[in-house]
């Protein structure tokens, strides 16, 4: 089985050692949860908006080091460490994927290291 798995980092990302950024089986592509943390630095921006967009820049570099794209997105999932960011959140996150909008779940979670957002996502692999 794991010499049909094809793994991708991006290098738009900070690397995590303990997950790859996405993983490809068939045609789709799952992508781990990304977030506000920019390539060089250790901690989320303290702006909301800035996080939100850090975590879709994130998202977008790793579909596309895996061969996706935003377009290609089937499914997300989105945490929010306090529901109160939603709709924030939905503003920006509809900014970005345009309608048809993919299928997604929106919980909130305790997150890890202060971060208030989170997002993964299952894509098919563009042709």
């Amino acid at each position: 089985m794991s010499d049909q798995l094809i793994h991708f980092n991006s290098e738009k990302v900070p690397e995590i050692p303990s997950l790859s950024h996405a993983v490809q089986v068939g045609n789709l592509v799952f992508v781990s949860g990304q977030v506000g943390i920019p390539l060089g630095k250790t901690t989320a921006p303290t702006d909301p908006v800035e996080e939100i967009n850090n975590v879709l820049d994130s998202l977008e570099a790793v579909l596309e080091a895996a061969g996706a794209s935003r377009r290609s997105v089937i499914r997300t999932t989105c945490y929010l460490s306090q529901l109160e960011y939603v709709e924030l959140f939905n503003e920006i996150y509809n900014e970005r994927f345009q309608q048809p909008r993919p299928a997604r779940t929106t919980v909130q979670a305790q997150l890890i290291g202060g971060l208030r957002f989170e997002i993964d996502a299952v894509a098919l692999m563009e042709e």
